[in-house]
């Protein structure tokens, strides 16, 4: 594998995602450029882009070098925020693995620890890490990351009959509390340009404000946070990838929004909030199920909700889980 500067590794941001697609057991969404480029940007700006490519861009490992009291020196990938991305990817797993420790070797000398998350612990990268360092370092797991992730088979009516009675009974009261109020509902699968994705983020940012997230400084309209998204939602457009409702009340106040992207046979839900005077009819559950239903007119297969929270088990499936191996002095 060849090092390549973070403008070189922009440009072949499409080279690098078809790897990720190509890529069995991970996490896709998340380890795609769009996910760990803004997330580098956003919150972690102080680390050293570490990016290699095989010469053929086959293999790739996608990671970057910060520096901690605890530990000194480490490398993670790009995003280690929420432990969500994979830092080596391609099709041909054992290649990979080989080569991702190789590099790794290679400059063991610029780090004191590896914090690589996102990782099966049946894969071949597991396995290889524990053969090229387990004699020599301490190595142990960190927490286990668990998705959510909602198979869409059959369309609507095929997703609901997936889900309880509760749920469908739930359901079913907020959608009529919901249409007994002057709603509507604004779909956003296309951009003109980036200056209509600044508006609807605008138009986002302004309710997430008035949600209970907004108002307890848990939004995304604080903070790095903002950035995130900010740097995130044009790269989606431009690909097509970006989805996103906004519902807006009689009066034209905008009142509830979720949006997301679609990568592969897979949407990635994003966020999803409403205003706080809304909550007893659960907008929200609203708004999830408008999405559910547009992305089964479009055929897409599956709604990867994220990272675990209660809630999104009675939305779905159990899905992936990924852990963290920590390789330290």
């Amino acid at each position: 594998m060849q090092e390549l500067e973070l403008p070189a590794f922009q440009a072949l941001a499409c080279t690098f995602d078809a790897a990720v697609v190509a890529t069995g057991g991970i996490d896709h969404y998340c380890s795609s450029s769009h996910w760990i480029l803004p997330s580098l940007d956003a919150f972690h700006p102080d680390h050293e882009p570490w990016i290699y490519a095989s010469s053929d861009n086959q293999a790739w490992a996608a990671m970057a070098l910060g520096d901690s009291p605890a530990v000194g020196r480490f490398v993670a990938p790009l995003e280690s925020m929420w432990g969500l991305a994979t830092p080596f990817l391609g099709a041909d797993d054992g290649r990979v693995a080989e080569e991702a420790c190789e590099v790794l070797l290679r400059r063991e000398k610029d780090w004191d620890a590896l914090w690589l998350s996102g990782l099966r612990r049946d894969s071949m990268i597991f396995e290889q890490l524990v053969r090229t360092f387990g004699a020599r370092y301490r190595m142990g797991l960190g927490p286990t990351t668990r998705r959510h992730v909602a198979s869409l088979e059959g369309g609507w009516d095929g997703y609901l009959r997936r889900r309880s009675s509760s749920f469908r009974r739930n359901l079913r009261r907020s959608e009529r509390m919901a249409a007994a109020r002057p709603l509507r509902y604004h779909t956003f699968r296309g951009f003109d340009d980036h200056a209509a994705v600044a508006a609807l983020y605008r138009r986002v940012l302004a309710i997430e404000a008035r949600s209970w997230k907004g108002m307890a400084d848990q939004g995304i309209d604080s903070g790095a946070m903002v950035h995130f998204y900010e740097r995130m939602l044009p790269g989606l457009a431009d690909a097509g990838h970006l989805r996103a409702i906004v519902a807006t009340e009689g009066d034209g106040r905008d009142v509830g929004y979720v949006f997301g992207a679609i990568f592969a046979d897979t949407f990635r839900g994003l966020q999803v909030s409403f205003d706080d005077t809304l909550r007893q009819m659960s907008l929200g559950n609203v708004m999830q199920a408008r999405m559910i239903r547009l992305l089964c007119d479009e055929g897409v297969g599956f709604y990867d909700l994220g990272s675990d929270l209660p809630y999104k088990a009675r939305w779905a499936e159990p899905g992936l889980e990924t852990v963290t191996v920590a390789v330290l002095p």
